[in-house]
């Protein structure tokens, strides 16, 4: 019996992408539930930002920055910026990274780094 229904909720489910691919609107298949079995229905993974928090995004320097000197704000050494230095965006600012591991740090908590 749970072969049947998980075949009818198939064939329902298969005719309903290919009329979405050709453009159609689907009518709603009617599926019964089997007794024992759970619903199927698919988790949305919904991750929202916190209204008015800035959040720190990757950034690859310009050839215009090469060769700017800036100081990491994680360990506080002096670099010079090159093609394959680590930066970071956060709140309009630029930040330079000493090496790619101080990055993940700022970025968990870019508010402790930033000044």
């Amino acid at each position: 019996m749970k072969r049947l229904a998980l075949a009818a909720m198939t064939v329902a489910l298969g005719s309903c992408v290919v009329l979405a691919q050709e453009g159609k609107k689907a009518a709603s298949p009617s599926v019964t539930r089997v007794e024992g079995t759970k619903s199927a229905a698919p988790k949305k993974e919904t991750r929202k930002a916190k209204k008015g928090k800035a959040v720190a995004e990757d950034y690859t320097p310009e050839a215009s920055e090469y060769g700017k000197k800036a100081k990491c704000p994680v360990s506080g050494e002096d670099l010079v910026v090159s093609a394959d230095t680590k930066s970071v965006k956060y709140k309009g600012k630029t930040y330079y990274f000493c090496c790619p591991g101080c990055a993940p740090s700022f970025k968990k908590n870019p508010a402790k780094y930033a000044k």
